[in-house]
């Protein structure tokens, strides 16, 4: 159903060999190998030991290089009288190691120049190899080969599991690229085999793609994602939503422009998305069509960083329960009056949504959860795990909202045939969100 191909600019793609209709299940696999975090491991503290006292070294959190240890072959690890009874990782075939190789260097061709992620990834793990080598007596490993491992997991592996932490390396799934409208979605199931779906229509010959990034994190500012993105990944995006010059569609703010005899202009000002860390522009207003000035670049910068800091203080203590419904409303309308269609003022909305209902104002919180609603419909016009929780929420509150205490399609139906006009409308309504947030999730999350 689908071949690896080499792209220029890319390095490893995957392509479909035939079309998907949305929803298709393109990919089946189990894991090549998948790794947990022992618990009262002696050589997984004696490595947590290492890692504390060798920052520079060893900077990363202990479990990747775990990761790398556990994937050398038993000839690599001194032979069969390595004393498993230390907790030191099993070894793998050499057939499975070749494979995690592949993923970091292609067919493990040492001539071939490395893509950027692969270049970033070695630089961070140079020093691993020889460290780990020394410290658990790896006498027959290559310090060089065990980098390569380590940036192989680091730049291919799956979460596999939470508790305990795991990890998982898939083969073929590896192959594909990241993009932040991607074409396919994956998620795991019970047994961990690698599930793959059409997320829209795929024709045959095109390039399968999918994001790196949560549900969540793709509605987020396209710089936030582009750092995630490297952090994790030792690479910038360059995908259609990160192209520098871009309008950032979850970044837009209230223009402050005035228009004459119109009073304060009500359009739109998007972000555009920066190159690199160079200071962000501005498009023009939506509506009437300026440039902002300088001032007002000035202006719409500080006060996102205004919100943010709001929202930071939120993550720390929650606003439900300590604000009255005044505070509420007063913050709502600061919030509508800069921001139009921005992340942040999406995130500022949940939480003061959860401050209404914390109070038992249902019609406030529903509509806060709208604008969610909209914003999420709008920054992401694509199928959206996000959009479709969010409309699953309003419906909730507003099943809430009419004092009915189940909300199973059946129970909703009842309403709908024998409630009051009021309970029947907005039961009505709740069944559409329902379904409309059923609609909206992304395929790959159901069986």
């Amino acid at each position: 159903a689908v071949r690896c191909s080499r792209s220029s600019d890319k390095g490893r793609v995957l392509l479909s060999e035939k079309g998907f209709h949305a929803g298709a299940k393109i990919l089946e696999v189990p894991p090549l190998m998948s790794v947990k975090e022992p618990e009262e491991n002696e050589s997984f503290i004696k490595l947590q030991l290492l890692c504390e006292g060798n920052p520079t070294t060893l900077p990363l959190d202990p479990i990747w290089y775990w990761l790398a240890l556990s994937s050398i072959t038993v000839d690599q690890q001194g032979g069969s009288e390595r004393p498993m009874s230390r907790g030191f990782p099993p070894p793998v075939a050499s057939s499975v190691q070749d494979k995690v190789l592949m993923l970091y260097r292609g067919e493990h061709d040492e001539s071939r120049p490395l893509d950027e992620g692969s270049r970033c990834s070695a630089r961070m793990c140079r020093h691993a190899g020889p460290k780990l080598t020394e410290a658990f007596d790896l006498h027959n490993v290559d310090p060089l080969l065990l980098s390569s491992l380590l940036a192989a997991w680091m730049l291919n592996c799956f979460e596999h599991t939470e508790s305990p932490r795991g990890y998982a390396v898939y083969f073929v799934p590896s192959f594909m690229s990241h993009t932040c409208v991607p074409s396919a979605i994956w998620a795991l199931d019970e047994e961990g085999k690698y599930i793959l779906r059409a997320r829209r229509e795929i024709a045959e010959d095109q390039e399968v793609t999918i994001s790196y990034l949560s549900e969540v994190v793709l509605l987020d500012i396209a710089p936030r994602r582009r750092a995630l993105l490297f952090e994790s990944k030792s690479f910038w995006c360059r995908c259609e939503r990160c192209t520098p010059g871009r309008v950032d569609q979850s970044r837009g703010f209230r223009c402050l422009a005035n228009v004459i005899g119109q009073g304060r202009c009500k359009g739109t000002v998007f972000a555009l998305v920066p190159k690199g860390e160079e200071a962000v522009c501005f498009g023009r207003c939506s509506r009437c069509d300026s440039n902002p000035s300088e001032a007002q670049a000035e202006s719409y910068s500080t006060t996102e960083l205004l919100l943010e800091e709001l929202l930071q203080s939120w993550e720390e203590r929650p606003p439900r329960g300590l604000l009255s419904s005044v505070k509420i409303a007063c913050i709502v309308d600061w919030v509508a009056a800069n921001f139009t269609q921005h992340i942040s003022a999406d995130h500022a909305y949940g939480h003061l949504a959860a401050a209404y209902l914390g109070l038992g104002s249902y019609p406030e919180a529903l509509e806060l959860i709208g604008q969610r609603v909209a914003f999420q419909a709008a920054a992401y016009p694509e199928l959206s795990g996000s959009h479709a929780w969010t409309l699953e929420s309003l419906a909730d509150i507003a099943v809430q909202n009419i004092g009915c205490q189940g909300q199973s399609e059946h129970v909703l139906k009842a309403l709908v045939q024998e409630g009051r006009a009021k309970r029947r409308g907005a039961a009505q309504e709740a069944l559409r969100q329902y379904r409309q947030g059923g609609g909206q999730m992304p395929l790959g999350f159901v069986s």
